[in-house]
């Protein structure tokens, strides 16, 4: 369609476009050039202003500002390049209101003639302030010219777009008559010539609101967008306009015409730069170089032989800073009040913190160096011994003559939640034994966005749900045994790749090279997927909450007030205290107003372990304190927050003393650092392990995921030729504590804080000989990967005869501090798959691995079956011996999806950046709600092996999925507002529609079947909702032929998605569609119903 040519038809343009649902774009244009793409690209309106030319020059925006050039001349001279190019889209100019040479009614006669459709004030003093602003206004240069430079043009009918930085300019503006307020929110920030100073993004959506309800009080029809600023990307104006209300779209100068430039130009350059023009002589130099010999025993290792995983973030990727912080955006919520059965304990709690002094307090909140890793002082006049703080999702990982446990992602695999509650327990019992007070875990976070995460083996499962029962039960059997939980890393923590910022060596704590990554998440996203688990754990009444090292949406997660105080503590009603994790603190004052409530371990540098050197929080929180910055209100709820758990659990009164024996083995503070004079009572090296070895060994077996068993090769028969093959069979080479990745021994643990040191560990060489001698078979092993890939398994070292079996163990290393590189099994695990399959008709693979790997052997016929095991702890070699042969029937289901290739996986990893702005790291979190299996169920992609997939054994059936009773007629899509207990609204977590089926047992062994139950929510739920998400599971023993009910029931938050605008759970009106069966992608029975009519 033409260029409009009325002012009417302009405002019926944009006024259909948001009646259509969609957002008005507004682009300003220096040069013909970007106005003709901007146009093709779809903006709304065109703006020419004298700033556009400086900006395309490769001069700041400000520049138009300057005493550089006539702007109102520029305009008039831009006409003629901009104008005719320009087919389709209406094309305002930008006005100096305040020039004084120029009568104003004259000035926009000519350039209505010119062509141009309307106005908009630029130059504007709305960019100026202090004195020089006073200044202008004094001497009639002021925002008044400039409103009245749009009533003129209002009156002579055009169309009026100006710019307004206040509620009062704003209010102005629209009694003016101005037909579109654009809220100016600063010089846009990002490029080469950008703004480095700005508000942060929930400070502009702040900022936008106010002035957009303050404008439509005054003229309800007027039409408001938002400019400037940190919105230099799509990312960060959706962020603003998804968080604000009745704001109609984005205007857009530097952000749609330079930043695209600089971007487009200098990757276009680099790619020319990088051309290869003398690849011909590369050929003739290969074409003369040896030919490659057999490798032998000597050559190197080769760990993985492809290229490495990376994404290197992109040039225009919007980057979410955090330089100016509104003293209102802090967000406050009343004290703890102990509420959901802490009640008791709270009032102790206030006894005893009425008893210390102001220093105690604050050292209370700060953490010391110490036996374990993290401290807090003895107050020895009060008989308080200090509380000890130990890491231990697997173990108590300073601790000898004590249990390895099955990994985290292992008991997720059980999908059992007898197990998960019974592996807590006595995982607390032998923290307790020796003196811990609270354990380090639970994790919720890293949830498994990704898979090339490397620490997600320490959490649970890449699935809210199925994570969230996970935490539920750690928590209570934890608790139950009488030690603290701490839900931890709150949250996503989804990368361990710069997870903390990177200082110069000789920095100081707040000096950074680059800042902690940024994880960007949207509202609803960041409700359904990350909190959901830490919903679930603050359910359960865990003690504390540990925030992260990476910020979030821009702020770093240990002082986001939105994030603790709001969400945390607000919405979820936590009632326990927020410590940060290692190093996570970067701040004093800001972080207590935030919410955090302790730092650990106390100290500066990167990990917090500087004790001499001071501390955010110790005498600086007692100074705070005393000149008034912190209310000693603060002080205590923070202190009674860390003393209600202790005394809700019993912890005063005879509990175990610490261990003297944890000080020597703490990697994290040496004998040597510590700066108080530490007592111990009680026995040293004290054995707590009781019988937990046997239960040990059970959950290793009920963990194990069989994944193929094609003809009959599983459970083995006695089998007279074994032959073991790979280095994960065998024992350790380089000592019991795992600090690093390693070629040679079995892979039951892994490294860093989540490290364990085995006081003995069965290995699955030991194990199978152990088996071999009973049935008198012979045991052949190859332990050396490279001696396997290179030299055939018909070495003069196989005797002359087909074995019966060939079992190959491969391993797959992860951990704390690196993410993964490749999700192939380490040292050229492919590779030996395929040297012994070649020669053994009968090859079954067993994976040891913390998450997902690819596995193209799955496809060889001479594979006849895969075992995946994840860290099974001290009993791994029995575990999977039982496994084997049959002693135990595996019933494990995957927590995660294993897909055909590495590049099926959405929601990389940020590995790199290309810029050096302290804030540039950045992971926006684009897929949303698919993560996991969500994503592939969305877009319908193939997988080797789904969600909640294994194989048994036996074999089971499942049908006849119906309702157990009617759905309630008085059930509303919001909950009632009811007074918030742990894990938020009471109602949530109400049963509200109950459903049942019959599951059998249709073979002849003996065993546990896994029914799951999938939601598919009604088509009125907002776009991005994936088609299947788990809300119910169940394990259930069944013999050969016997059939059991089993029953889902599900709570109001299970059929709810999160509403942002209502900002709440909303149950969908329309027909769910339950799905019930054994995966992700085995569904067996449905059944269909409508919980709230529309």
């Amino acid at each position: 369609m033409p260029r409009p040519t009325t002012r009417q038809e302009v405002l019926d343009r944009l006024r259909k476009t948001v009646a259509d649902g969609k957002i008005i774009v507004g682009a300003g244009a220096g040069i013909g050039l970007t106005a003709k793409f901007i146009e093709k690209g779809g903006a709304d309106l065109i703006l020419v202003y004298n700033s556009g030319r400086f900006r395309m020059a490769g001069r700041g925006s400000l520049a138009g500002m300057m005493p550089y050039s006539d702007a109102n001349q520029v305009v008039v001279e831009m006409a003629s390049e901009v104008l005719p190019i320009v087919e389709n889209t209406p094309v305002l100019a930008g006005v100096c209101g305040t020039d004084p040479f120029r009568d104003m009614r004259t000035f926009l006669t000519e350039l209505r003639r010119l062509g141009f459709i309307g106005v908009q004030n630029f130059p504007t003093v709305g960019l100026i302030d202090g004195k020089f602003r006073q200044n202008l206004e004094e001497t009639g240069m002021g925002y008044d010219r400039e409103v009245e430079m749009i009533r003129i043009a209002h009156e002579m009918d055009l169309v009026t777009t100006p710019y307004a930085f206040t509620v009062d300019e704003g209010e102005r503006m629209a009694r003016a008559g101005a037909d579109i307020i654009v809220v100016h929110v600063g010089l846009t920030t990002s490029g080469t010539i950008g703004a480095q100073t700005a508000l942060s993004l929930d400070d502009c959506v702040t900022v936008i609101q106010e002035i957009r309800d303050a404008v439509v009080k005054i003229n309800p029809e007027v039409i408001v967008l938002c400019h400037g600023g940190p919105l230099a990307g799509p990312k960060d104006a959706e962020y603003v306009l998804k968080r604000t209300k009745g704001v109609h779209g984005f205007y857009g100068a530097s952000s749609m015409e330079r930043l695209p430039v600089e971007m487009a130009i200098q990757e276009n350059a680099e790619a020319f730069k990088k051309l290869q023009v003398n690849a011909l002589f590369g050929a003739l130099v290969l074409l003369s170089a040896p030919s490659a010999v057999v490798a032998d025993t000597c050559q190197a290792p080769i760990n993985h032989p492809g290229e490495p995983f990376s994404f290197v973030q992109p040039l225009n990727t919007t980057i979410l800073t955090l330089t100016v912080t509104l003293r209102r955006s802090i967000l406050r919520v009343t004290n703890t009040t102990g509420n959901g059965g802490w009640e008791t304990a709270l009032v102790k709690a206030k006894q005893w913190v009425n008893k210390l002094t102001l220093e105690e307090k604050a050292w209370m909140a700060t953490g010391q160096p110490g036996p374990c890793v993290g401290n807090v002082l003895p107050i020895p006049r009060l008989n308080f011994s200090g509380i000890c703080l130990q890491n231990g999702p697997q173990c108590v990982q300073q601790g000898d003559y004590s249990s390895v446990f099955v990994s985290s992602v292992s008991a997720a695999a059980s999908w059992d939640r007898k197990l998960l509650y019974e592996r807590a327990y006595a995982l607390a019992e032998e923290h307790k034994a020796k003196g811990s007070h609270v354990i380090l875990g639970p994790i919720g976070g890293p949830l498994g966005r990704s898979p090339y995460d490397g620490r997600t083996w320490e959490g649970f499962a890449a699935d809210p749900y199925l994570t969230g029962v996970c935490m539920e039960e750690t928590i209570n059997g934890m608790q139950d045994a009488g030690v603290q939980a701490n839900a931890k890393h709150f949250i996503a923590n989804e990368q361990e790749t710069q997870r903390n910022p990177t200082y110069a060596p000789d920095a100081n704590e707040t000096t950074y090279i680059q800042d902690s990554v940024s994880a960007n998440i949207d509202d609803r996203t960041l409700h359904e997927i990350y909190m959901w688990p830490f919903a679930n754990a603050v359910r359960a009444r865990v003690a504390s909450a540990m925030c992260s090292y990476n910020r979030l949406n821009g702020s770093h997660s240990c002082q986001n007030s939105y994030l603790l105080n709001h969400l945390l503590k607000g919405e979820l009603g936590f009632q326990g205290y927020v410590m940060s994790d290692w190093g996570a603190t970067h701040s004093g004052v800001a972080s207590i107003e935030s919410g955090m409530d302790m730092t650990m371990p106390g100290g500066f540098t990167l990990y917090g372990e500087l004790w001499t050197e001071g501390s955010f929080f110790g005498k600086n929180l007692t100074e705070a304190v005393q000149n008034g910055t912190v209310p000693m209100s603060r002080l205590d709820d923070m202190i009674v927050r860390i003393m209600t758990p202790y005394f809700w659990l019993g912890q005063e009164k005879n509990y175990p003393s610490v261990d003297a024996s944890v000080g020597p083995l703490n990697v994290d503070s040496a004998p040597d650092t510590w700066l108080y004079d530490w007592k111990f009572t009680g026995a040293a090296n004290r054995d707590v392990r009781a019988n937990h070895s046997a239960m040990i060994r059970e959950h290793g077996g009920q963990s194990t995921v069989l994944l193929k068993n094609e003809r009959n090769a599983l459970p083995l028969r006695k089998p007279r030729n074994i032959v073991i093959a790979g280095n994960d069979a065998g024992p350790l080479t380089q000592g019991p504590d795992l600090q690093a990745d390693f070629e040679y021994g079995v892979l039951a643990g892994s490294s860093g804080s989540g490290s364990c040191r085995f006081s003995y560990l069965s290995t699955p060489l030991d194990a199978i000989n152990a088996r071999a001698r009973k049935d008198g078979s012979l045991v052949q092993s190859y332990l050396n990967n490279t001696l396997l890939t290179t030299s055939a398994l018909t070495s003069p070292l196989w005797i002359p005869q087909q074995p019966d079996v060939c079992l190959v163990f491969l391993k797959s290393f992860s951990a704390e501090g690196e993410d993964r590189t490749s999700l192939e099994l380490d040292w050229n695990g492919n590779a030996v798959v395929e040297a012994v399959a070649t020669h053994c008709n009968n090859t079954i693979v067993i994976t040891n691995s913390g998450g997902a790997n690819v596995m193209p052997f799955a496809d060889h016929p001479n594979v006849t079956a895969i075992l995946a095991q994840h860290y099974a702890g001290e009993e791994t070699g029995n575990a999977i011996a039982d496994v084997l042969y049959g002693d135990v029937n595996p019933s494990a289901k995957l927590p995660y999806v294993i897909a055909y290739n590495e590049s099926d996986y959405n929601a990389p990893l940020t590995t790199a950046v290309q810029t050096n702005g302290t804030y540039d790291w950045q992971s926006w979190f684009d897929e949303e709600l698919e993560v996991g299996h969500r994503y592939f169920d969305a877009h319908n992609i193939s997988v080797r092996y789904e969600f909640g997939f294994g194989l048994s054994y036996t074999t089971f059936d499942l049908k006849d999925l119906k309702a157990k009773g009617s759905v309630a007629a008085n059930l509303t899509a919001l909950p009632a507002k009811r007074p918030t207990e742990p894990g938020g609204n009471p109602a949530l977590w109400e049963t509200v529609y109950t459903l049942e089926a019959e599951v059998s047992n249709t073979g002849d062994v003996d065993g546990y079947a896994v029914p799951q139950l999938y939601l598919q929510f009604p088509t009125s739920t907002p776009a991005g909702t994936p088609p299947s998400q788990l809300r119910g599971f169940d394990k259930i023993w069944l013999e050969a032929g016997e059939k059991k009910t089993v029953t889902f029931d599900l709570m109001r938050r299970d059929v709810s998605y999160w509403d942002v605008v209502a900002q709440d759970w909303r149950i969908p009106a329309g027909a769910f569609i339950f799905k019930a069966g054994f995966s992700s992608r085995d569904f067996r029975a449905n059944s269909v119903a409508t919980l709230v009519k529309a």
